[in-house]
């Protein structure tokens, strides 16, 4: 597994990083070495659609109940499998507060999706909807992607 689905996503692990090797530096005298952040963008592969999820476990009185018990059982796995390999909402939060504490801009971007796309995924027209998607939703962040591009520019 690579550090990014470890990490889920990896802006914090990268943040924690910089930060112990600027400890190290000061402690070894060489803070002209020391990174100072500027800001710190994190890009995304893009987010998957929103679902409702109907999961109801209760205790089966008869072996209907028992099987109806095993798929809401099979999609509370599924539930966790996603949200321990989740690279958005709770850990974004964090590393955009962590960036908000040092004073350092953050900018997120990943678009949403209409559909679950398979990271190998060949077929032409699910990549051309995904590039379509992409546009759009960089469009619609235009002022962000404008801010972004001038604090990468100094």
């Amino acid at each position: 597994m690579d550090g990014g689905l470890i990490a889920n996503n990896p802006t914090l692990d990268t943040l924690t990083e910089i930060h112990e090797q600027n400890l190290a530096l000061k402690r070894l005298g060489r803070s002209d070495e020391v990174t100072d952040l500027s800001v710190v963008v994190s890009l995304g592969c893009g987010m998957s659609p929103v679902e409702d999820l109907d999961v109801d476990i209760v205790w089966p009185d008869d072996p209907l109940e028992f099987a109806n018990n095993v798929l809401g059982i099979v999609k509370i796995l599924n539930i966790l499998s996603s949200q321990t390999t989740n690279p958005d909402n709770s850990v974004v939060d964090r590393a955009r507060a962590w960036c908000s504490m040092i004073n350092v801009p953050y900018y997120r971007f990943s678009p949403t999706l209409h559909q679950d796309v398979d990271l190998a995924t060949k077929d032409d027209k699910v990549l051309a909807t995904i590039i379509w998607e992409t546009r759009a939703y960089m469009y619609q962040r235009y002022g962000d992607v404008k801010s972004c591009a001038q604090r990468l520019a100094l």
